[in-house]
Order: C-alpha cells, then structure tokens, then sequence
C-alpha cells in the first residue's frame, strides 16, 4: 500500500518523464539542424546565407516604426522602396508589393507577450517573375528587443533569363 508521500514522489518522476519526452518531441524536427524555434535570435543581415542545398536564411530589421525595410528574394539582398523588392517587413507586418501583406504568420502569446510563428509557409511570387517558398521563423533581435523576422526560404521557380538568339528559318 502506498502512502500519500510515495504518491507525489512518483507522480514527480512521472511528470519528470513527461516533461523530459515533450521537451525531446519538440526539439526533433523534420528540418533537421536548420530548423530554429521561436525563442532563438538572430542578428540583421542585408543578404541572404545559404542554409542547406536549397533553401537560404535572411533576417529582416523591422524595429523601425515609420518605415519599412525590403529585400529581393530573387537576389538576396537588401532593397529600397523605389527599387523592384518582394518581400519587406515593419515591426510583425511582413509587406507584398501592391501594399498587401502576408497573412497571419504568428501567434501571439499573451501571457508571455511574445509573438510566435505559426511554421507555415507561403508562396510569394517575385517581382522579376520567380516563384519562392517563404516561411517566418523568428521575431526576435539578437539583444532580445522585438522586430528582427528571420525568413527561411528556398526558390521554387527561377526567373529565366530572356533568350540570347533568335530562331530564323530559311
């Protein structure tokens, strides 16, 4: 027969060995090394670094409040708003060009009040024609402070270049 005190100390090492097998579910991923969670940081870059065979990382400094910041997914590299950009970002509001925005990428956790990728990827067609998969991984600057969005993203379809010669039939 156990006693009242046995039972919390087995009920102890039970949620230990719950905690202890969520913790390692969350951490195995599909993605591999690559794949980063919510909580990581990540110092603003102005062009893209390879992050595998086929996909590349950027991290987008979106802390300022009035005015945004552009990249060229087809290129890697940061834009300015006259020049032709895809993707762009101001505070969580990740922009398209034709001023719509990417749909609700995050969720916010008020508790915490921290801001948390939902892991999804959307398809985001470029302004030089191309076609790219884009997925949000993190909100979080490398100093802590909110407004850095990391994108993790892979070209899907490559903007062709124009033909070099024409065809003629005699």
């Amino acid at each position: 027969m156990s006693t009242p005190s046995s039972q919390l100390e087995l009920l102890g090492v039970g949620m230990a060995s719950f905690l202890l097998m969520t913790a390692v579910v969350v951490l195995v991923s599909p993605l591999g090394s690559t794949e980063v969670t919510s909580q990581q940081r990540f110092k603003p870059s102005a062009a893209a670094v390879a992050e595998g065979s086929d996909a590349l990382r950027v991290t987008l400094d979106c802390r300022d409040k009035k005015s945004a910041h552009y990249f060229d997914l087809d290129k890697g590299i940061s834009a300015v708003a006259s020049d032709a950009w895809d993707i762009g970002c101001k505070r969580h509001r990740i922009l398209l060009p034709g001023g719509k925005e990417l749909p609700k990428w995050y969720r916010y956790r008020m508790a915490a009040h921290h801001l948390e990728p939902l892991g999804k990827e959307y398809d985001v067609r470029t302004s030089e024609g191309g076609h790219v998969r884009v997925r949000p991984e993190a909100y979080y600057c490398e100093d802590g402070s909110a407004g850095c969005i990391t994108l993790r993203y892979s070209i899907v379809a490559p903007v062709l270049p124009p033909p070099t010669s024409s065809l003629t039939y005699p």
